[in-house]
């Protein structure tokens, strides 16, 4: 009875398995979108020894995920963190997790507890820091109790020991150490510490006073840009560089791995790690994820050796991967720049939440798989595939219509390619033109007729918009054309609201967008912002700086959609008091709070920032209450001049005296810069 007792008992855990095994997806994604990952521009990952994953951002800190559904922040507003930007992630022997950012090293021990070293309060020599690592070698083990063991690198000031109070600083004016610059520290199991330079090669140091150089010109690292270093079972020592993935011995042995004689996909190696089956897996800066077993064939070109995973041919959000994790399961954790993280099992089935799940399965080797369907769901992937990839899905699509030239969804689906590609602008026209031959009423081809005759990028998304139209009228009415047939089409709406806009004919955008999505379109909701917020009727909007803030506001990253609309910057000849009562008069309470003044010139700066509630919008009572990063309301900034003379006019005001030179004989002048978070 117990034997038949046990059978079952396995059996029920076999099938449980199974089941489990055929509900992991191969790939799944978190993004800003879909998750409370708070951005997807990822810069480092590690794991904690209860198994969370925490991830370093480029602008909002730390995060810390259980890897089901809770994801906590730690960022300059919730927590001791110093600098959002955070480089690199590490965890020490007890449990105390270390960030590198642009402001010093902060020390947290995963509760309440953070301790942030700079150069003003330790020995540490800089502040720009990027790797740390943690000395968990057998070396490590004679270290006193009290002691962390952690290696910092700064950028500028080569590396620096700290061992929970004693720092020691080695850089290229104490120590052989050819660059201050430092990438990457690794830490071997005998201790030696492998520093990674920018310009520099690698250096092995004991932690004493051995040291070794290596560089492209006396040993056979591909390049002396060194980004990250592993250890394999074997104790070789894996190097991944700007020429290439390179593997030594540590001893005189040099192996290089790179696009011409192997199957990486890119020379370009940001991110490593080696599981425990000793696959080595690269993270590259435009290839995508590569899988390399160097023990399945003695020829590094052979296909079973080389496994490349890509936004063509997988799940994968981004093909610029900033680090990799490997759970206790053998899940892979791959941390993109700008798409997010991506969970990554071998073994599983499907795909979820990468955007693209219906092309699961798709395998682009395979000739048959082109279907048109597929070549569909690629385009759809234009933004984050490779240019050869954009040549590779036109050339198949343009394959198809030669066989079905009837076709009028590939015609359309061959529109929004070449459209992308800014190719055959000409032939792409005709091909709609016969699409609507065919099919007059067709809202899509009347839509990319719109798109064709205005501009390259998608208006909803894309953040890089250039609003400049090949024949803005006929875009204008090809884009209404559409609407007319299929009047339910949010992004039918939303397009004509941003052409409209570009011609800043807000009111006729709102129009369109007011009833569409419940009214509650963003495109819809920003102008409706600009509908409500105040301004005196001698005010004068000015293109050219306000196409300078929306680029500053790119190189930040946030916020990165509908630019156009949240960005505004206009001048008017009046006093800041004056300015000031005109708003006080319409907003209760408004008050400017001055943040620079120059008596002398006559020159002041100011600032206020708003709250929308509903269709109302509401003062801040103090300059403290001006949140550094909002993630809502609207931010105002003035710039006040008394103009003595032209020679000294700002580029903003020589703007504005150019499109209304009435206004010359003016003396008092404001700018103001709004920008809405919404």
């Amino acid at each position: 009875m117990k034997s038949s007792y046990v059978y079952i008992i396995s059996l029920f855990c076999f099938l449980s398995v199974g089941e489990c095994l055929a509900q992991s997806p191969q790939w799944q994604v978190y993004s800003k979108d879909n998750s409370g990952l708070p951005e997807n521009k990822l810069k480092s990952i590690t794991m904690d020894n209860n198994g969370n994953i925490w991830l370093g951002t480029a602008g909002d800190g730390g995060v810390r995920f259980n890897r089901k559904n809770k994801w906590e922040i730690f960022n300059e507003t919730t927590s001791g963190i110093t600098n959002n930007h955070v480089d690199s992630i590490a965890v020490d022997r007890n449990g105390n997790i270390w960030f590198g950012t642009g402001t010093g090293v902060c020390m947290f021990d995963g509760d309440t507890t953070w301790i942030t070293y700079t150069s003003e309060n330790s020995g540490l020599p800089n502040d720009d820091v990027y790797p740390v690592a943690i000395d968990r070698s057998q070396a490590s083990s004679a270290l006193r109790d009290d002691a962390v063991g952690v290696w910092i690198g700064t950028y500028g000031d080569g590396v620096v020991k700290f061992d929970g109070k004693n720092w020691t600083t080695y850089k290229s004016t104490n120590s052989p150490l050819i660059d201050d610059l430092i990438r990457s520290i690794a830490i071997d199991r005998d201790g030696n510490k492998w520093i990674g330079t920018l310009f520099g090669g690698i250096a092995k140091f004991n932690g004493d006073a051995t040291w070794a150089v290596y560089t492209d010109f006396n040993s056979g690292l591909p390049s002396n840009s060194v980004y990250p270093i592993c250890f394999d079972s074997d104790n070789n020592i894996w190097i991944g560089t700007e020429g290439g993935l390179a593997k030594f011995d540590g001893k005189d042995k040099w192996e290089v791995f790179d696009e011409s004689n192997s199957g990486l996909p890119d020379n370009k190696v940001y991110s490593m790690k080696i599981d425990r089956e000793g696959i080595i897996w690269i993270g590259t800066v435009s290839g995508g994820l590569a899988r390399f077993d160097p023990n399945s064939t003695n020829d590094s070109l052979g296909t079973d050796a080389w496994t490349i995973y890509n936004t063509l041919n997988s799940g994968l959000p981004l093909n610029e991967v900033r680090g990799i994790a490997v759970d206790e399961d053998g899940i892979k954790w791959v941390a993109t720049y700008g798409g997010g993280l991506a969970r990554f099992d071998e073994k599983g089935t499907g795909w979820k939440d990468t955007g693209y799940d219906d092309l699961y399965g798709f395998d682009p080797s395979d000739e048959k798989a082109w279907t048109i369907e597929n070549i569909s769901g690629l385009v759809r992937k234009f933004d984050i595939i490779t240019e050869d990839d954009h040549d590779l899905i036109a050339s198949k699509l343009d394959k198809y219509l030669k066989i079905h030239s009837s076709d009028v969804g590939a015609l359309i689906l061959y529109s929004q390619l070449g459209l992308r590609q800014e190719k055959y602008i000409s032939k792409l026209h005709q091909m709609l033109d016969k699409a609507l031959e065919m099919e007059p009423d067709n809202a899509e081809a009347h839509y990319w007729k719109a798109r064709l005759y205005g501009i390259r990028e998608n208006v909803t998304t894309e953040s890089n918009t250039s609003f400049e139209f090949r024949d803005y009228d006929k875009a204008v009415k090809s884009c209404k054309t559409a609407i007319s047939v299929d009047p339910d089409n949010d992004e039918y709406r939303e397009t004509l609201a941003l052409y409209l806009s570009a011609k800043r004919r807000f009111e006729e955008a709102r129009i369109f967008t007011k009833h569409a999505a419940n009214g509650k379109l963003p495109v819809y909701l920003l102008l409706r912002d600009l509908q409500i917020f105040p301004l005196p009727s001698s005010v004068v909007f000015l293109p050219n700086e306000t196409k300078g803030v929306i680029q500053q506001i790119r190189d930040k990253g946030e916020p990165s959609d509908y630019l156009m609309l949240r960005v505004q910057v206009f001048a008017v000849p009046l006093t800041a008091e004056g300015l000031e009562g005109f708003f006080e008069s319409r907003l209760p309470e408004f008050s400017l709070f001055e943040t620079k003044r120059d008596k002398k010139a006559k020159t002041a700066s100011f600032k206020q920032y708003l709250k929308i509630w509903d269709k109302e919008m509401y003062t801040t009572n103090a300059i403290e209450d001006i949140p550094e990063r909002p993630s809502e309301g609207v931010t105002l900034d003035v710039d006040y001049v008394y103009r003595k003379s032209t020679d000294n006019d700002p580029p903003w005001l020589s703007e504005m005296l150019k499109l209304s030179p009435s206004l010359a004989d003016k003396k008092p002048f404001c700018k103001i810069v709004f920008v809405n978070y919404r």
